[in-house]
């Protein structure tokens, strides 16, 4: 019988069985590594990691506010009706019994409890769980990083990209998601090395002991030391604070980072930070490098210089910057400089970042004088955040707290004419940490105050042994988790 398709034509039919086998064949010859064969396993892993992410939650809901602790994979399987085979990513290595998820360690603290849910000040932004390597048998699960556990040989993993190069991330707030890029680091830009590496850094994990082990056997202050100053050397002295609470046995008052002129009793023995550069006459130890950076939102629609891509921001004189955080929008502004208006942001009176940030950026010899309607911040993550969220905001902060996912740095031209760029002016790495401080107009040394026993004559109080540039609490500080991109050696 001759079909409509003429004599040699298939029926509708038959060539849809055929296209049927046609894609069976092309599906069975797909490379492992095609998008179209790894989506399928993409979205079952990111299910299972939402699903852990959520049983985290849920368990320190249960537990008083307390995460699990190095027995995560038992504690977290009783949530996930326990079915072991929820740790075992599609594309794993090994069988279904082995855990090929890693596990945060900076939530454990260093008597191996779990970190509480206060610990930790942005959920939506701090990693529990991720695909990692290598796989440990069930249920051992491994540690990723550091934080108050310092992972040995056979518990520790490595965040891994196992899915067409990218890594599926769950957070302390229950959401899971798929960043699309490999583990570095060195650069706080990769939002895996932000959920594990940087959380602890930039405060968003209070767990100072940082997975320490190295440190010197003997001490003399067994005394409490009161712990404080300027908010941009908490993340330094509280790891510092944290190792030797832990080690020495001593205790630590936490004395609040209000400023470093900030009044307050500090104690017989104490550790001031310093943010305004300046060294302080009393017994003192550099504590680190560190630069300030004018930041604006990356949603700005402050407009100024070339037009941003995906590698480049907005470069400004030295003297517009000043004219924004004085004047904001005004006759004296050129019209293409800048839409609409701009809201500036500064820090409180007694911050010795604005300090430093108004005596380097002042005009004609004085420092520079903020205008009536400047809002005031709390400190640099209260900064980053309210900046970010403000489409005609601009801020200044440490550049160890300028999350590069809500603000971006404005380039700096100098009255020699040069731009300089934080932290290379290589786009291609503009965000990997170079190993010493790049030019930067704005480059200071963060200071520890000694008072009382903390200092100790011997060289055996906490801020010789922990914060003394290269001793070995300092050099035990810069390998920890903490430090590894954050800060430089002063």
């Amino acid at each position: 019988m001759q079909t409509r398709h003429g004599k040699h034509g298939l029926p509708w039919v038959e060539m849809l069985i055929g296209l049927l086998l046609l894609f069976a064949v092309i599906n069975f010859l797909l490379p492992e590594s095609h998008p179209d064969y790894e989506k399928p396993h993409q979205t079952k892993c990111l299910s299972q990691v939402r699903q852990i992410a959520i049983a985290a939650q849920t368990y320190s809901q249960d537990h008083h506010g307390s995460y699990p602790d190095i027995h995560w994979a038992i504690e977290l399987c009783r949530y996930l009706g326990n079915n072991q085979r929820m740790f075992h990513c599609p594309v794993g290595n090994g069988s279904a019994e082995m855990i090929s998820y890693g596990y945060s360690g900076l939530l454990i603290r260093a008597d191996s409890s779990g970190v509480t849910e206060k610990d930790i000040v942005a959920p939506t932004e701090v990693g529990v769980i991720c695909d990692a390597r290598p796989s440990r048998l069930y249920p051992n699960g491994g540690f990723i990083g550091g934080g108050g556990l310092q992972p040995e040989s056979t518990t520790a993993v490595t965040p891994e990209p196992h899915h067409s190069g990218g890594t599926v991330v769950g957070y302390a707030d229950g959401h899971a998601t798929y960043v699309p890029n490999g583990y570095d680091p060195r650069d706080i830009s990769n939002g895996v090395t932000r959920a594990f590496d940087m959380a602890g850094v930039l405060g968003l994990v209070d767990n100072p002991s940082g997975g320490i082990s190295a440190f010197p056997a003997s001490f003399t202050c067994s005394e409490s030391v009161t712990v404080g100053g300027d908010p941009c050397t908490r993340a330094i002295l509280l790891a510092a604070a944290g190792v030797w609470r832990t080690r020495a046995k001593a205790p630590i008052v936490l004395g609040g980072f209000h400023g470093q002129y900030a009044v307050q009793k500090r104690g017989a023995n104490y550790l001031w930070g310093i943010g305004d550069a300046k060294r302080p006459a009393k017994h003192v130890v550099p504590i680190a490098r560190d630069l300030v950076v004018v930041i604006i939102s990356k949603h700005s629609n402050i407009l100024y210089g070339s037009p941003r891509d995906s590698f480049s921001v907005s470069v400004w004189d030295i003297a517009t910057v000043c004219k924004a955080f004085t004047l904001g929008y005004s006759e004296t502004f050129t019209p293409s400089y800048y839409k609409d208006s701009i809201q500036a942001y500064t820090y409180d009176k007694n911050s010795g970042t604005r300090r430093f940030f108004t005596s380097h950026l002042g005009m004609n010899g004085k420092p520079l004088q903020f205008r009536p309607k400047t809002i005031t911040m709390t400190d640099d993550y209260d900064m980053v955040n309210k900046v970010s969220a403000d489409p005609y905001g601009i801020g200044y902060c440490s550049s160890a707290i300028a999350d590069p996912n809500k603000v971006q740095i404005i380039g700096l031209r100098t009255p020699d004419g040069k731009v300089h760029f934080f932290p290379q002016d290589n786009l291609k790495s503009r965000w990997v940490m170079p190993a010493t401080p790049p030019e930067w107009p704005l480059s200071r040394t963060l200071y520890a105050e000694c008072g009382g026993k903390a200092w100790c004559s011997d060289g055996a109080g906490i801020a010789n042994v922990m914060l003394a540039p290269g001793t070995p609490g300092t050099k035990a500080l810069q390998a920890g988790p903490l430090f590894k991109a954050s800060f430089w050696t002063p």
